[in-house]
């Protein structure tokens, strides 16, 4: 393959990159909003370390979408419109002794206690079996 297939292989690439992008970023068709989104785009790229002459050699429309994401989260953290969440559906941890524990155990043994006992006083398989199906409470 010669050089100059090479090239314009590479160059039909960037326009099929450069379509995609603007299919992405409709923004940048306009001549106003787009000059605005390009300077998102460098601002994005820039932010994460890219040189100009990096950004420059890249064709691939999803770095630049990306790049144009990433540079709007910036600036809206910077603006305090977003705040980093924590998850909502942490477990939360007991401390070995607490009220809530104790509560769970103390009715834990009374069913207990109190299926023991009716199984002594009764003598029935029923009373007996249901001594074993006291359920433990969950933690």
């Amino acid at each position: 393959m010669s050089q100059q297939s090479q090239q314009q292989q590479v160059e039909q690439l960037k326009q099929h990159n450069a379509q995609l992008l603007v299919e992405m970023l409709p923004d940048l068709r306009d001549p106003v909003k787009g000059k605005e989104v390009q300077s998102l785009i460098l601002e994005g790229a820039r932010a994460y370390g890219f040189s100009d002459a990096e950004i420059g050699e890249a064709y691939d429309a999803r770095m630049f979408k990306m790049a144009a994401d990433a540079a709007s989260y910036q600036r809206m953290l910077k603006n305090g419109k977003v705040r980093p969440q924590s998850p909502s559906n942490t477990v939360r941890t007991m401390k070995p002794g607490s009220p809530q524990q104790l509560a769970k155990a103390t009715t834990y043994a009374k069913r207990q206690t109190a299926a023991l006992e009716t199984a002594r006083k009764t003598g029935r398989v029923e009373d007996i079996a249901a001594t074993m199906l006291v359920r433990k409470p969950k933690r």
